[in-house]
């Protein structure tokens, strides 16, 4: 890269840690409203917090099929796995969200209440523990939630530098087929 004089800059952690950043994405995608962070790492210096992974609420309450639905549908996934009974009575309003892999961050979703859980790489064994605690997970895979970051950076860089910078990305692509 270097000798084709191509700039490079990795930022992951931090861009899922920063304020307005991944987990505030996915939640607009889905249309969550009240967010508050999930994980609080820390505020910025005018007192807003950051931190992993967010809580909201759905605009209106449905149920988990539902939520399941809106999660392909906002991400454009071809399928999502989901632990907890889709074709319940219960009624999800309350939903947290953690790009990428979120097992790290359960046990904040399930002690703020969380009715639903989406994120990425969930376990056999940590999704039917969610379940068997009263929250259903919806996992839509890491790559499912995290490639908005690619759309979102490409109009953050030409915002930014405009004509001065050239901005080449692949369209999403889910990396997994279901045979």
């Amino acid at each position: 890269m270097i000798q084709d004089d191509i700039s490079y800059y990795a930022m992951h952690t931090n861009f899922d840690a920063a304020p307005g950043c991944m987990a505030d994405l996915a939640a607009k995608k889905l249309g969550l409203t009240d967010c508050e962070v999930l994980e609080k790492m820390g505020e910025t210096g005018d007192g807003t917090s950051y931190g992993i992974g967010c809580t909201g609420r759905f605009e209106q309450p449905m149920t988990l099929r539902a939520a399941a639905e809106q999660v392909k549908e906002a991400f454009g996934l071809p399928y999502a796995a989901v632990f907890g009974e889709l074709d319940g009575e219960a009624v999800i309003q309350k939903a947290a969200v953690c790009p990428g892999a979120g097992g790290s961050t359960m046990g904040e979703a399930l002690a703020a209440g969380t009715q639903v859980y989406i994120t990425g790489d969930i376990s056999h064994h940590e999704g039917i523990d969610a379940v068997a605690q009263g929250m259903a997970v919806i996992d839509a895979g890491h790559y499912g939630i995290e490639h908005i970051f690619t759309e979102f950076m490409e109009k953050y860089l030409m915002r930014k530098l405009g004509d001065a910078v050239k901005v080449v990305r692949e369209k999403p692509a889910f990396p997994i087929q279901i045979v």
